[in-house]
Order: structure tokens, then C-alpha cells, then sequence
């Protein structure tokens, strides 16, 4: 692989840049931080109610853009599944498919929202493991039967199934702009998504 393809983000303030030379820098460009690579161990309250707030404006901007009612249905269960998503990633980062699995299960299972809360996980869960290097290939509309039955009442979807699930639909995010990349997911949504599917 050619070494400027090679896109690192840092997990202490997200920044993403091209890798030079063929050795992982010391430190991050932005933040200078010599963890840049390393995910804390101890989950703070405030990274927590940060990584709350960025899930409910995604949630609010999916529903703005491909339609539904807004609104949250457990304030406590968001940042309950919120903390339990922080731990996983802290713990579990190198295995990026594993992360993914996890998000959907706290986000697309538990119903937290009024509506949306399949488009939500899988945009969340896009995102997350585009930080950590990977994505999902699908597009919301052809990931969706797979997310309606991990979303259903007494889902016998596994954790292990998605996670599987996962590893098939995914490859490696070396060398895309993250920010882009995101636009792009938003896009897909209000563009592709079959309008019968839009309640949850």
C-alpha cells in the first residue's frame, strides 16, 4: 500500500491527516498529544455527555433530512448506551467490526428515540468505524432489511451475527476524507431511502 494513502486519526480530538514517511508519527498534528493513537482508559463524565450530544444532533439532522417525527423517547437510556459505547471503544478499538456491532446494538435495539433509531445506528456506526479506519460498503437502503431484524422486538439477531455481518459488508477506510465521507452517508439517506421505511 502506498504510504500517503494511509489516513491516521487521532482518538484524544479526532483529527485525521495522510501519514508521511512509513513510520506512525510521535505525536498528533493538532492536539499535539503523544497518545494520539492510544484511547483513555477511564471514561470521563464529560466525554461521555459530549459523545451524548453528538449522537442526538446526528439523530436530530437525520430526521431533518429524510424525514420523521423528532423527539426522545429515554433521556437516560441514551446516556446509559452512551457510556456503554465509549467503554466498548476505549477497550475494544482494535477491533473495529466488533465496535460497529455493538453501536447497533445500543442504538438500532434499544429504541431510545421516537423515530429513527435504525437510521441512527447505522449513521453512528458508520462513523465510528470510519474514525477507527474501517466502513460499511452498503447503502442505508440495502443495510436495511439486516438493521429491521436486529431492530425487532425480541430480535434473535446475535451480537455475533452483526459482528459478522459486519466484517462481510466493510473494508478498509485508508485514504478517504472523513469529512466527505460523512456528508456523503447524510446524503445517501435523504436521496436513496425507500420512503415506506422511515418509521424507526
Amino acid at each position: 500500500m502506498i504510504n500517503d494513502t494511509i489516513v491516521l486519526t487521532c482518538v484524544r480530538c479526532n483529527h485525521s491527516w495522510k501519514r508521511r514517511g512509513k513510520v506512525n508519527p510521535k505525536f498528533c498534528p493538532r492536539c499535539k498529544s503523544p497518545y494520539w493513537d492510544k484511547p483513555r482508559k477511564r471514561i470521563s463524565a464529560q466525554y461521555v455527555q459530549e459523545l451524548k450530544e453528538f449522537i442526538l444532533v446526528t439523530h436530530n439532522e437525520v430526521i431533518k433530512t429524510s424525514g420523521g417525527e423528532l423527539g426522545v423517547r429515554d433521556d437516560g437510556g441514551i446516556y446509559f448506551s452512551t457510556y456503554a459505547i465509549a467503554s466498548y471503544m476505549a477497550k475494544n478499538y482494535q477491533d473495529v467490526p466488533a465496535i460497529g456491532a455493538f453501536i447497533f446494538s445500543e442504538l438500532a435495539k434499544k429504541h431510545h428515540f421516537v423515530d429513527g433509531n435504525k437510521r441512527t445506528a447505522f449513521i453512528m456506526a458508520k462513523v465510528f468505524m470510519m474514525i477507527w479506519g474501517r466502513h460499511i460498503i452498503l447503502e442505508y437502503r440495502d443495510a436495511l432489511p439486516f438493521v429491521l431484524e436486529i431492530s425487532k422486538y425480541n430480535s434473535r439477531v446475535t451480537f455475533k451475527d452483526i459482528k459478522e455481518w459486519i466484517e462481510k459488508n466493510s473494508e478498509p477506510a485508508a485514504g478517504k476524507n472523513i469529512a466527505t465521507y460523512l456528508k456523503s452517508v447524510l446524503l445517501e439517506l435523504i436521496l436513496k431511502e425507500d420512503e415506506t421505511e422511515k418509521e424507526n
